[in-house]
């Protein structure tokens, strides 16, 4: 009985050894694939992916499906189906926390099977609501589906938690479903700039928003033709439509800036620097180009310390012909 006992113990002993080293080596060949997951890259050849270990263990050290992982590099090759196919696998190695449906959803959006999509996403939603990859692909299977009262829902729901690809899904799906509830999605792409300055496709669909965008495509239309008007030297001309553009959407800081410029080549220089001065005082969009135009306007003035001043503002917002016109007309003057 004894001996018995120790041959099952060494037997068990050395199953949990083999056990030990078969997971050992499966989380070491784990770490690259961990590690681009984790910065959002997929260099990794494919040939090392398909001889991952995935059947055991079959799930990563944060419990997402190795067969998961699989799926997302072809998903990242665009092999749709087959991303498909071994994202299954992984809903059956965990299918509580969405991320194997999350890659349905995206595969078979691509493939432009919507139904099959949102069925998938919604799934993906629903096991974790809170996270931002599920909030995403469920609200852009809903805007194929022209679904804007649930994406409001979910975007009301979580937008507290501040998260940038919600905010920007969210208006960029009532500007293409060209459904715009003016008053609140006013208010949401101005908390948008505000919380997320640096990108700079918020302020373009605030203008989207504010104006219309009926009435961007019309502005674009009479800008076109102002431009056409300005290279062929009829800057009055040019002044006319740069003004329907401008009256169309009221807060694009070029058109006012082309007027400015216009009148500028008509030596009509206090008309000019009065639609800078719009620009910069009230518009304000810190990109350094109404400054560097006052400053050219100074110079056709000769009033170099007003024109290098302006260069200087302008060159601040590192606006690089500001930059250049600072260096070519200020090098000598101290600021």
């Amino acid at each position: 009985m004894i001996k018995y006992l120790t041959v099952s113990f060494y037997l068990l002993l050395g199953i949990c050894v083999l056990s030990s080293f078969v997971v050992f080596l499966s989380y070491r060949s784990q770490t690259p694939v961990i590690k681009e997951y984790n910065s959002d890259t997929s260099d990794l050849p494919i040939e090392f992916i398909d001889n991952l270990n995935t059947s055991y263990p079959n799930i990563t050290v944060t419990s997402i499906p190795l067969e998961s992982i699989k799926a997302m590099y072809y998903f990242k090759l665009s092999k749709f189906d087959t991303a498909i196919h071994i994202a299954k696998n992984g809903v059956k190695a965990n299918p509580f926390i969405g991320f194997s449906d999350a890659i349905i959803a995206d595969s078979f959006l691509s493939l432009k099977q919507i139904d099959s999509s949102i069925y998938y996403a919604k799934r993906a939603y629903n096991h974790l609501p809170n996270n931002i990859v599920h909030q995403d692909i469920y609200m852009r299977t809903l805007i194929q589906n022209k679904d804007l009262d649930r994406i409001r829902e979910i975007f009301l729901k979580h937008k507290g938690s501040n998260h940038e690809v919600l905010y920007y899904r969210y208006l960029t799906s009532i500007v293409e479903l060209n459904e715009i509830d003016q008053d609140n999605d006013l208010m949401y792409v101005k908390e948008a700039i505000s919380l997320f300055p640096k990108n700079d496709r918020f302020p373009v669909l605030l203008a989207l928003i504010e104006n219309g965008i009926d009435n961007i495509f019309k502005a674009n239309e009479f800008s076109k033709q102002a431009l056409e008007f300005y290279e062929n030297g009829n800057f009055i001309k040019s002044i006319e439509f740069f003004k329907k553009a401008e009256s169309l959407v009221p807060s694009e800081p070029a058109y006012k800036e082309n007027i400015g410029t216009s009148y500028l080549r008509l030596k009509n220089y206090d008309t000019a620097l009065k639609f800078y001065n719009i620009v910069i005082d009230s518009l304000n969009p810190r990109n350094g180009r109404a400054e560097y135009l006052k400053g050219y306007l100074y110079v056709e003035l000769k009033k170099r310390i007003l024109a290098c001043e302006s260069f200087k503002a302008s060159a601040s917002f590192n606006n690089n012909t500001g930059r250049q016109l600072l260096s070519k007309y200020c090098n000598e003057w101290i600021l």
